[in-house]
């Protein structure tokens, strides 16, 4: 192991040049929030909320900032099902809809271990009191008690419905169980009771129906809380039990009405005597003391619920509702307190300001657009709810003072129309409403172009009435204006692009594309820095896949191809996941894995791999001048990277020893390691055989005291 570390030290000495090859990147800040409702959420000290959402992610939030201080992909689109907490607040358990109990480090984010799989997904995880094991039941009617120190099963009861729930006795000596009925069917007549299990074993100790005494037939029961260790709280069809641990006796009942709606399908105990509930349908929360024949309606309507949860000691509900929503109340005065916002779906636009120091986004949906604070990612505003309502807009822009911000939505009467909002007053200008899919703006000047279907208009910033206007063909909303010398390029509905003069509108240059173009990057540099233009096109070499046309800017002549650099997102949105730094020198891809690859346009070579967390990366954006890269991901989160770009390959070839690489040197050396372009060893002695050719690999080799290093590109040192 010295000796390793010490081939190590050298292989940061020898190449130097490699050190910005980091497969993971600093992420300055991150913000966003969950694309489908909460399965779960659990209060956690030091005024934090963690959330479990169904698009896969885990979320701890920071209360007091409103923002999500870290975050956890368990499964990708698999969706997540449950999560239990262990009392010492160390570890997450999570189960998913793939089976697999996977254990997390709430302190790092990291996956600590994997207990096992389960045949069907997990529906429900509760922990012990002390946190030595966790239940695991699933949609076979299986529940598991794992040993969390040794990673075994400590004993299985295998129930003939899915299971619903888990509730664990303070006492660690039972459990009750809720099961759901087979194919999510709802027949009143099928029995669906709860159980309570002996732990250790999991016999059954008691069986409770929550039918009315008298009335013939059976009432499931819902979920379960326990007051005490000898009392437990279930919620059933339109009915509220109070049950002995011990025996399953029912000690008292209490009739409540949620009509057609159905439950209460939720219930948390404010404390021994007071029980908050929730319907199936129903949003409205309901509290009822024991002792008071009447309840405390705390809301009345709103979103149906996904998730309950309550903390004791800060007297707050959260209340996790099908709008992907977490709403905080305050229990001291029924009052509802803040939501946590964010939790909008997955970044589909963002615009840079001139100066760079905020970003517009907005998210697939959501009707807000947020200004974020590049420097530290806080929300500087959120522009929501005008009174007409707006889908995702095609595009953003700031004008050159960032006083205004344009945008594109989809009005009430299904047309996309420019609307300018007011930084500096914080209103929605009206007098904006023309017809409208792509605005772009000038870096240098007050100008803003507008491209409709079949017409393109120039403005002043702020002044509604154009001062020219052109018609043109019919165009999609894939438009970029080239600060360069001032040129609008669009995509066109007759497979072209046209070039445009962005003063008067007058036809420069018409290229013609085999493929449909889905977006197109004009590099914000200095004459001759980068002449060319980038068109992003789906399917020109293979169907399914991505490609990179570079143009020249000046000839209009294709220079290269970069095929295959990307895949379409799942969702067939296909644009704005790739961006290229400030002169074309590199391009940066967002894939379906949640890593972003830079291509070095010059060889073509991938040359470094960003982890942004495992979702989806979903769109990307460079700011021009000092080049920060911001990306979306399709788990609701923003991202700032640092320092995305690497030396390019073709620099670190010429810096290092090109010298024909021999399998007989290889042979020689007295130990051999191979490495990827972002420090890791993948591989160790002569015969190794990488596993991607295409892809740069460096070889340390130590002959002695002496360390040398050889750069393979597409295998042509082998």
């Amino acid at each position: 192991m010295k000796r390793l570390a010490s081939i190590i030290g050298l292989l940061a000495v020898v190449t130097m040049s490699l050190r910005a090859q980091s497969q993971f990147p600093d992420i300055l800040w991150e913000r966003g929030g969950n694309t489908r409702p909460a399965y779960d959420v659990v209060p956690l000290s030091k005024g934090r909320l963690l959330v479990g959402s169904f698009d896969g992610s885990l979320r701890v939030w920071d209360l007091a900032t409103k923002n999500a201080t870290l975050t956890l992909i368990t499964t990708k689109f698999l969706g997540g099902r449950s999560m239990a907490v262990t009392p010492d607040e160390a570890m997450v358990i999570t189960g998913d809809t793939d089976g697999w109990v996977r254990c997390w480090s709430i302190a790092s984010g990291r996956l600590l271990f994997t207990l096992g799989k389960h045949t069907l997904q997990v529906n429900d995880v509760a922990c012990s009191p002390i946190g030595d094991w966790v239940a695991v039941g699933d949609d076979a009617g299986v529940v598991r008690r794992w040993d969390l120190n040794n990673r075994t099963i400590l004993d299985t009861i295998r129930l003939s419905s899915p299971i619903r729930s888990i509730a664990v006795n303070p006492d660690g000596a039972s459990m009750t169980i809720t099961t759901s009925l087979p194919g999510g069917k709802d027949e009143p007549s099928v029995p669906n009771p709860a159980r309570i299990v002996a732990v250790p074993g999991l016999t059954v100790r008691a069986v409770v129906d929550g039918a009315a005494p008298g009335s013939g037939g059976s009432s499931p029961i819902y979920t379960a809380a326990y007051a005490t260790s000898t009392t437990i709280r279930m919620a059933a069809s339109n009915a509220i039990l109070t049950v002995d641990a011990a025996t399953g006796a029912i000690l008292n009942r209490r009739d409540v009405d949620y009509g057609i709606a159905g439950g209460p399908e939720f219930v948390v105990l404010e404390d021994a005597t007071r029980t908050i509930t929730a319907g199936v349908l129903f949003a409205g929360l309901r509290r009822y003391t024991d002792g008071r024949s009447d309840a405390d309606t705390i809301v009345e309507f709103g979103r149906p619920i996904s998730a309950l949860a309550i903390d004791q000691n800060a007297k707050r509900l959260y209340v996790a509702t099908q709008g992907n929503d977490v709403q905080v109340w305050d229990l001291t005065t029924d009052t509802f307190m803040f939501d946590l916002e964010g939790m909008t779906g997955y970044l589909r636009r963002a615009a840079w300001s001139i100066d760079g120091t905020m970003i517009a986004t907005a998210s697939s949906s959501s009707d807000r657009i947020r200004l974020i604070d590049v420097a530290n990612g806080s929300v500087i505003e959120t522009i929501g709810n005008p009174p007409w309502g707006f889908a995702t807009p095609a595009s953003i822009a700031f004008d050159r003072i960032s006083q205004s911000l344009y945008f594109t939505p989809v009005g009430d009467d299904g047309i996309r129309r420019l609307r300018r909002y007011d930084i500096a007053l914080k209103s929605m200008d009206t007098t904006f409403s023309r017809r409208a899919t792509s605005v772009v703006a000038s870096r240098t000047t007050e100008r803003l172009i507008v491209l409709s279907r079949d017409s393109s208009f120039a403005l002043q910033s702020g002044n509604p009435e154009p001062f020219a206007s052109w018609a043109i063909d019919a165009c999609n909303p894939w438009v970029a204006l080239s600060t360069r010398d001032g040129r609008i390029v669009t995509s066109c509905a007759d497979s072209t692009i046209r070039i445009l003069d962005g003063l008067s509108g007058q036809p420069f240059g018409t290229i013609s594309v085999p493929a449909s173009v889905i977006d197109i990057l004009a590099p914000a540099s200095q004459v001759g820095e980068a002449d060319v233009l980038v068109f992003i096109q789906y399917g020109r070499t293979r169907p399914d896949a991505v490609d990179a046309v570079i143009v020249d800017a000046v000839s209009l002549q294709e220079k290269i191809v970069l095929p295959a650099i990307g895949t379409p997102f799942i969702d067939g949105f296909r644009g704005n996941r790739v961006a290229c730094s400030r002169s074309a020198v590199f391009f940066a891809v967002g894939q379906d894995d949640g890593t972003i690859v830079i291509v070095e346009t010059k060889t073509g070579a991938r040359v470094k791999t960003l982890e942004t967390g495992g979702s989806p990366v979903v769109f990307l954006s460079v700011y021009p001048d000092n080049e920060v890269m911001i990306a979306g991901t399709a788990d609701g989160r923003v991202v700032r990277l640092k320092d995305p770009w690497p030396v390019p390959v073709s620099s670190v070839y010429e810096e290092t020893d090109t010298d024909a690489l021999s399998m007989d040197h290889l042979r020689s050396a007295d130990e051999v390691l191979w490495y990827t372009m972002d420090g890791r060893c993948v591989g160790r002695g002569a015969n190794y055989v990488p596993e991607h050719s295409h892809q740069p690999y460096v070889v340390v080799m130590r002959f002695g005291a002496t360390v040398q290093s050889r750069l393979l590109l597409d295998g042509g040192m082998r």
